[in-house]
């Protein structure tokens, strides 16, 4: 019999460095030394200059797009990175990815297709990782393409809630309406509007092709409403701006809309500049460019939830129980091995 006690090694990959220093500042734990670089033909090359022996590991990394880099990039060096740890003899691996890309593209449309998503999964998994955190993911379905992982899932909807009921507490939730975009939203709209204890609506949506939407159909009294339009992911923006003229054309009073993640790709900044909306929260799941933060956009910190349950992981605490002292003593309680 042999007793042991765990360490925690933080990692960080490029994809969303502000959100990764956040949650080290937050745990007090520095950020090691392991990182990557691009050779002259693209390809990275990685160095590891900490000692994870029989440490957990845990490695913040979005793989989106970040600054000069693609999902690409950002998902081999999490692959990497997650293989350097497990070489390096690490207790657990742990990966923690605010943004899961490729999530959309999860099912086929046409039998040849690729189902990217669970490819990704597979990936991540054959990298070494043990446990995966996630937050929000566009389809559920997706934690069923983990076999081997264990995958915990962070939902953003009560930061969006408590921003909200603190925004507008001195108005009446009879002057409130939560508003999906299109029928894949309206499940996490209706969550929304019963934790803000307000009616809802729905905008139907045609779809053609890829970032090309438009609305078709809409139910729902928005007329001298406060409108919440909720979504997990803006990306082009068509969809939410769509939205937003259907409901100020139907009288809405003002318009709001609230989404996890920020991918805001091509014409998105110009469309939400030029849209009738108030204002546009968003979680710090994908690190925004200074160019790209216009007046009405509000980013809501998500640093605390993750270190958290990294806590709670470490730990090995259910999800739901009382959340541990942050400190930099971290260490899981002793454990005996047979």
């Amino acid at each position: 019999m042999s007793i042991k006690n765990y360490e925690i090694n933080l990692f960080a990959g490029q994809g969303n460095l502000p959100l990764a220093q956040k949650i080290s500042e937050k745990l007090d734990i520095p950020i090691g030394d392991c990182r990557t670089a691009p050779f002259a033909d693209g390809e990275l090359n990685l160095t590891n200059r900490d000692n994870s022996h029989g440490k957990n590991v845990f490695i913040i990394q979005s793989t989106s797009s970040s600054e000069g880099r693609t999902p690409n990039d950002n998902l081999m060096e999490l692959l990497m990175m997650g293989k350097s740890a497990m070489n390096a003899g690490a207790y657990k691996i742990i990966a923690v990815i605010p943004y899961f890309g490729y999530a959309r593209q999860d099912r086929t449309v046409d039998f040849r297709d690729c189902i990217t998503s669970q490819l990704c999964a597979e990936m991540i998994e054959n990298a070494g990782f043990h446990k995966v955190l996630l937050m929000d993911l566009h389809s559920q379905q997706i934690q069923g393409f983990f076999h081997k992982s264990q995958v915990y899932g962070i939902s953003g909807k009560n930061i969006i809630k408590d921003y909200f009921l603190t925004k507008f507490e001195n108005n009446p939730k009879e002057d409130f309406v939560v508003v999906a975009p299109d029928e894949g939203s309206f499940k996490n709209a209706y969550k929304l509007s019963q934790k803000l204890g307000t009616s809802i609506a729905f905008a139907g949506k045609d779809r053609s092709e890829a970032n090309k939407s438009s609305v078709v159909a809409s139910y729902g009294d928005v007329k001298n409403k406060i409108c919440l339009i909720q979504d997990d992911i803006i990306d082009t923006a068509g969809t939410i701006c769509n939205a937003a003229e259907n409901l100020k054309a139907r009288g809405a009073k003002e318009i709001y809309v609230a989404a996890t993640h920020g991918v805001l790709s091509g014409p998105a900044i110009e469309r939400l500049e030029a849209a009738p909306i108030n204002e546009i929260a968003l979680l710090e799941t994908i690190a925004i460019s200074p160019e790209k933060r216009i007046k009405k956009m509000k980013i809501l910190e998500t640093a605390e939830i993750f270190a958290e349950y990294i806590l709670k992981i470490h730990y090995g605490f259910d999800l739901d129980a009382p959340i541990p002292e942050l400190s930099n003593q971290i260490a899981l309680p002793l454990i005996e091995e047979m």
